[in-house]
C-alpha cells in the first residue's frame, strides 16, 4: 500500500510509505505543493492523508497568512487527488497523536529528528 501524508503549513511536513519504504521530510509550502503534484504524477498512491486545519483566534494571532495557506493547500491537495483518482482523507492532529504516539513512531523506526512537521505528517 502506498500512502502519502501531509501536514500543511508555512513549513509543510511530508511523509510516505511506498514500496515498503518510509520517508519523511519538510519543505516550504509552495515547494511542498509542487512536490506533491510531481509525486502524484509519477507514482500510484492508494491514499493521501492531510492533517486537517481549523482557524481559531489563536492560529490567527500566530499567523493569518500561514493559516490561510494551510487551508488553501488542503484544497489543492483534495483537487490534485480528484484529478488522479486517489482517495483523499483528513484527520485532526488529536486523532493522529492519539493513534501514532511518539513511542510507536520510535518503535517503527519512523521517528524523525528536528522539526516536528515531518513527524506530524508521519502520524
Amino acid at each position: 500500500m502506498n500512502i502519502f501524508c501531509v501536514d500543511p503549513g508555512g513549513t509543510t511536513g511530508l511523509a510516505w510509505w511506498r514500496r515498503e519504504t518510509f520517508r519523511a521530510w519538510h519543505l516550504p509550502l509552495l515547494d511542498a505543493q509542487d512536490n506533491m503534484a510531481e509525486w502524484l504524477d509519477i507514482e500510484h498512491w492508494d491514499l493521501v492523508v492531510f492533517e486537517s486545519f481549523h482557524i481559531s483566534a489563536r492560529t490567527l494571532k500566530v499567523s493569518e497568512r500561514d493559516s490561510l495557506d494551510a487551508i488553501e493547500f488542503i484544497g489543492v491537495g483534495r483537487y490534485l487527488c480528484r484529478l488522479h483518482g486517489v482517495p483523499f482523507e483528513t484527520q485532526t492532529p488529536a486523532e493522529a497523536k492519539q493513534f501514532a504516539t511518539d513511542a510507536k513512531l520510535k518503535a517503527m523506526n519512523w521517528w524523525t529528528k528536528g522539526l516536528d512537521h515531518p513527524r506530524d505528517a508521519t502520524r
